[in-house]
């Protein structure tokens, strides 16, 4: 029987756009794991403990990494500007006074 249908089923059945089915059992074990730690977290007290306390650890280290970024971007300028003027800073001799400041810069940029 090799009419119009039986060709057409015969297409339908060799297309490799269909889905493997290695592909669908892979697919319903990660649903079936997501469904059972979303379960299992919604269960857990310790989980909603750590997310709220997270919440609130985190709010004041935006304004102190915020602080940090503009010490280090201040040292980092500072030793740039250096680095370029390097020839008329030892052409004057003040070699240990940048370097104090650099380091001073560091120094507060750590604490």
């Amino acid at each position: 029987m090799h009419g119009v249908l039986s060709d057409g089923y015969r297409k339908l059945l060799s297309n490799d756009k269909l889905p493997h089915i290695d592909r669908m059992l892979e697919a319903a074990k990660l649903r079936r794991a997501v469904l059972l730690a979303r379960d299992q977290r919604d269960e857990q007290p310790q989980y909603h403990i750590f997310t709220q306390t997270s919440r609130y650890a985190a709010r004041p280290m935006k304004s102190r990494q915020s602080a940090w970024n503009g010490a280090t971007q201040q040292r980092v300028s500072m030793t740039s500007t250096a680095i370029g003027a390097m020839k008329s800073i030892k052409m004057l001799g003040i070699q240990t006074a940048v370097e104090i400041v650099i380091i001073q810069l560091r120094e507060a940029e750590l604490s």
